[in-house]
Order: C-alpha cells, then sequence, then structure tokens
C-alpha cells in the first residue's frame, strides 16, 4: 500500500507528537485535511486508543482493516493496522473478537500482536471461574485486560 507525499508529512508530525506524549494535538493533525486515507485513519485511531477511547477506535480501524464483506480482513493492509484494532477490540472489552482478529493475523506478527496475545493469556488466567463458565458457554467475555505496552503502531 502506497501512502501519498501529503500523508507522509502528515504522518511524521502525528508521530513527532506522540514521540512528545502530545496525544490531543496529534489527533488533531491526524483529523485534519480528512484524505480517506487509510494510514490516515489509522493514525487517528492510534491517537484515539492512547486517550483511553478505544470504542472509537474500534469504529474507525473497523472500516479500514476489515473488508466490503464486513466478515473478512482486507488482505492489502498492512498488519500494524491489523493489529492495532486486535488492540482497540481488547481495550474495548472484546477479547473474543481480538483472539479471533489474532488467530487469523497467523504468520503476520508484530511486536505488538506478540505483545498483545501475553496480556490476553495473562488476563484470562485471571478470571474468576464464573468469568471462564461464561467464556466456555460463549457469553460475552468481559475480561479487562492491561497492557504492558504502548497501544498503536503508525506503520
Amino acid at each position: 500500500m502506497s501512502i501519498p507525499g501529503h500523508v507522509a508529512e502528515l504522518l511524521k508530525k502525528v508521530e513527532h507528537l506522540l514521540e512528545l506524549g502530545r496525544i490531543e494535538d496529534a489527533l488533531h493533525i491526524a483529523t485534519s485535511q480528512s484524505s480517506g486515507n487509510p494510514a490516515q485513519s489509522n493514525a487517528r485511531a492510534v491517537c484515539l486508543m492512547r486517550l483511553g477511547k478505544a470504542d472509537e477506535a474500534v469504529r474507525v480501524l473497523r472500516s479500514v482493516v476489515i473488508d466490503q464483506t464486513g466478515v473478512l480482513m482486507r488482505q492489502d493492509i498492512p498488519t500494524a493496522y491489523k493489529s492495532n484494532f486486535a488492540v482497540a477490540l481488547a481495550l474495548a472489552g472484546n477479547l473474543s473478537g481480538a483472539t479471533s482478529l489474532l488467530a487469523e493475523l497467523g504468520e503476520e506478527t508484530d511486536t505488538q500482536v506478540e505483545g498483545l496475545s501475553k496480556c490476553i493469556r495473562i488476563a484470562r488466567s485471571k478470571r474468576s471461574f464464573m468469568q471462564k463458565l461464561m467464556g466456555f458457554f460463549g457469553t460475552s467475555d468481559d475480561t479487562r485486560i492491561e497492557l504492558d505496552f504502548t497501544p498503536g503502531l503508525l506503520r
């Protein structure tokens, strides 16, 4: 996937602001000059996750990562965007969705995928008997997850 020059410049600004811890400013840049480019949408979602707005990040990334059928991941999207979607799902309380997405990624991994897999295993190991039983029967997995890494990859 190629990134147009103006979007690449925007991503550099967002990345710099994130490094400085100026997440709200980065979000402002990522939402300005809407180009409809997946890289810009991904940057917006990264900012939202870091601001604790995982539900909003899920909405943004769903349109980037999931194909028009609404069922499968797009094959032309970078692994970083897909792993961002998995992280956003987990942070929004949808561990089963995040786990399914991680399984679908298969061989496509990055450091965030590995970190998320570990954090999910830890969170699930701490579940109560009732939570495990509910998960076994396919009801909502409301296990809360704590990340030991900063969520969101720009590239």
